[in-house]
């Protein structure tokens, strides 16, 4: 009876192991779609910075051959 015991207490253990270390799979895939989103959304950033510092050097640029001539 004492060796069941062991037995199941044994079987106890090793699935409560295994429980955990399927949440933290599923934790850790959680965070990396987290991360690989982010990463995405960065790149998207990155280019409308470009974008606007493009257009801000047209601006800049365009209004330095045309300067704005205030109404005296």
């Amino acid at each position: 009876m004492v060796d069941k015991n062991y037995v199941y207490f044994l079987m106890l253990i090793v699935f409560l192991l295994t429980y955990s270390l399927y949440k933290e799979t599923q934790e850790n895939e959680r965070l990396f779609k987290i991360c690989t989103d982010q990463e995405e959304v960065i790149q998207i950033q990155n280019n409308a910075i470009e974008y606007q510092n493009l257009y801000l050097n047209y601006l800049n640029n365009n209004y330095k051959k045309n300067p704005a001539h205030p109404i005296h």
